[in-house]
This record gives C-alpha cells, sequence and structure tokens, in this order.
C-alpha cells in the first residue's frame, strides 16, 4: 500500500504563513507566459497578487508607449507552444502545489487551484489541495467541501479526510474529526497521520489517555515529527505528567528547530513548553516561551492570551490588556475557557485566565468582542 505523505502532520495547528516574494520567475517557469495571461485577464480583481503584476504592468506600458508595444515575452523568445487542457490543469496544479507547501502564499495557490479546477474539474487531488489552502485561510466549510468533492471522485485519497478532519476541528465538530482520522487509519495503518490527527480529537474531547495512546503510536511511527510530540505533550500534562510533557516540550522545540520547518511548528512547540512552565510555576520562562512563539508567528492568539495572562498577574494591566483584545481579535475561539481547555491549556492557565476574564476592563471588552 503506497505510504500517505507526512505533510498531513502539519495541517492540525498549520496557519497561513507570511508569502515569500522569492523565486519570482516561478510563474512563467511552470505556466508559460499564454497561461498566466489568461489567468489575469479573466480576474482583474488578482491586478495587485504577484502572479499577475507583470500582467498589468505590461498592459499599461502597451497602451501607453509605441516603442513597448511588442511584450517582453516575446524579445525574450519564450517558446510559443500550445497547451492541452491535461497539460494546462496539471502545470496549474503544480504552481499551485510549489505556492503552497514552498512558498507559503495560500491565496497564490488557491488562484491556481481554481484555474486548474475550471480546467479538469475531475482531478481529486486538486480538491484536496484548494481545500489544505481554504483551511488555512479559515475557510472551514470551503475546505470541507472540496475535501468531500475529492473524495466524491476517489474515497481512497487519505489526505481528503486529513483535510476535512482538520476543517472539522476549526468547526469544534471533534467528532466528525475522529472518524476522519478513523478512515485515515483504515486507509494506511502505518502511517503516523490518522493517529496524530485522532490524538488532537479525542484530546478535544477530553479523552486524554486515548489521545496519548495515539500520540505515542505517531511518536513510533514518526520519532522526528515535532508535531507528534507536541500532542502527546497535551495528553501528558492534562493527565497531571508536567515531567515527560516538558521532555515532549523540548523534543519538539529542538526537532523544528530544523531547516526546512515552518515557522508556526517551532512556534507551536515553544507555546506548549510556555503551557507547561507555567502549570509548573515557572512564570519567567512560560512568559519568555510565550513571546518567542509569538516572534514565530504573529497570529498566535492563544499564545498572546497566555501572554497577557502572564502581565496581568504581574501587575502590567495596559499590556496585557492591549494583547488580549489583539488575540481576541485575530480568534474570537479565545475568550472562551472551554475552547482553550480543548487546546491544551492547564488547570492552573485556565483557572489565572478565568479570574484574568472576571476583571472589569476585560468583561467591557468580552461584552463588545463576543
Amino acid at each position: 500500500m503506497k505510504k500517505i505523505p507526512l505533510f498531513g502532520l502539519v495541517l492540525a495547528s498549520l496557519t497561513p504563513l507570511m508569502p515569500t516574494t522569492a523565486n519570482a520567475q516561478i510563474t512563467i517557469d511552470l505556466l508559460g507566459i499564454y497561461q498566466t495571461e489568461e489567468l489575469c485577464k479573466n480576474n482583474p480583481s488578482l491586478s495587485d497578487h504577484k502572479l499577475c503584476r507583470g500582467y498589468y504592468r505590461q498592459n499599461r506600458i502597451r497602451r501607453t508607449s509605441p516603442n513597448t508595444s511588442t511584450p517582453n515575452y516575446r524579445r525574450r523568445n519564450v517558446p510559443q507552444t500550445r497547451s492541452t487542457p491535461n497539460s494546462s490543469s496539471n502545470r496549474l496544479s503544480e504552481l499551485g502545489t510549489r505556492l503552497l507547501y514552498e512558498q507559503g502564499d495560500y491565496r497564490g495557490a488557491l488562484i491556481a487551484f481554481d484555474r486548474a479546477i475550471a480546467i479538469n474539474p475531475k482531478d481529486a487531488k486538486a480538491y484536496v489541495h484548494r481545500g489544505y489552502a481554504r483551511y488555512v485561510l479559515k475557510d472551514y466549510q470551503g475546505a470541507i467541501a472540496d475535501a468531500n468533492r475529492a473524495i466524491s471522485l476517489n474515497s481512497s485519497l487519505a489526505n481528503a479526510y486529513a483535510v476535512r478532519g482538520n476543517a472539522r476541528q476549526g468547526l469544534r465538530d471533534y467528532q466528525g474529526a475522529m472518524a476522519d482520522a478513523n478512515q485515515i487509519i483504515r486507509l494506511d495503518a502505518s502511517s503516523p497521520m490518522g493517529y496524530f490527527n485522532r490524538s488532537v480529537a479525542r484530546y478535544a474531547l477530553a479523552n486524554y489517555r486515548g489521545a496519548l495512546a495515539d500520540g505515542d503510536r505517531a511518536v513510533r511511527l514518526a520519532p522526528k515529527v515535532a508535531n507528534a510530540y507536541i500532542v502527546r505533550g497535551m495528553a501528558r500534562l492534562a493527565l497531571g505528567d508536567e515531567r515527560k510533557a516538558l521532555q515532549d516540550a523540548e523534543r519538539a522545540v529542538t526537532l523544528a528547530q530544523q531547516e526546512g520547518t515552518p515557522q508556526k511548528i517551532l512556534a507551536g512547540g515553544y507555546s506548549l513548553r510556555s503551557t507547561v512552565q507555567y502549570e509548573l510555576g515557572n512564570t519567567d520562562k512560560a512568559m519568555s516561551d510565550s513571546r518567542t512563539a509569538i516572534a514565530l508567528d504573529r497570529d498566535a492568539a492563544g499564545s498572546m492570551l497566555k501572554l497577557a495572562v502572564i502581565l496581568y498577574g504581574r501587575g502590567d494591566r495596559q499590556e496585557s490588556l492591549r494583547l488580549a483584545e489583539k488575540a481576541i481579535s485575530l480568534d474570537r475561539n479565545v475568550a472562551d475557557l472551554a475552547y482553550l481547555k480543548e487546546r491544551g491549556w492547564g488547570k492552573r492557565l485556565l483557572a489565572d485566565t478565568k479570574n484574568f476574564f472576571k476583571s472589569p476592563e476585560m468583561k467591557e471588552l468580552l461584552a463588545v468582542t463576543r
């Protein structure tokens, strides 16, 4: 049986990375100038996107300067070849894949897969990739719709269940997420992806021993994947084993520091370690790790709120409230104590957060945002 790629291990916690500006030639390299022109011409709202800036700039030049009526690509002798619909779709999918997993440009990837699917609406993998892009952009319903379409075309695509399961987690449908994780395991019991995803779902459902068992299995199958240690560490902390939870957090940070690991994963390691340190009473270390997590992931609403709680306890109310307001603006769910518990917050941190929410300033803020 074909092995399932390990990228599914990232899905449960990954949020959009900052798009890079490197490799600006990627569009021409993969698509050819005519396909890019068609994509941009039919989508004028993309005029400011990096995929289309060159096209709109060239069109402005052609309208205003008679000496530049010949497009740049003709002067560069780019071969003018005709593409079949399938080759066009494949190249667009290839572009989308590179934007999605190498560049971290989720909106650009979404555009590419939109076009690929328009050309070939039966490409199941394109729906999976577009669903993943939608998931990290927090369009959970759109991600589920794409995953459902992929599954209807090819029910053996494990990554389609991973995308749908993680979107369901985003909607707090943990039973649905667990059902999808079970399907991944049925498709390939040797893949860590299913156990990882099921561990997250079981944790959210307060089945901490089940989450630990799945976390153990994920670690055995993928001992060099940081996220496997993060989910196991969460379960260990919930079961009161702070020492082993800290070991898992340390291991996750070490593994995530390796070249090529997305910063979001490293931020997750620091976030877990900060929570464990807080439960151990080491608030200085918890504060330092929370700051590092925020520096690595500017959208880390949970780490922002955690730091706000720490600062409030130390009397820095102004900065605390600023961070809390920012965290809630990024993700309203963090204003819900039940949600924070589902996401791995320890007993002491939850108790202090509850008191923080009872402060007059936070009551006022929560009344406006809820």
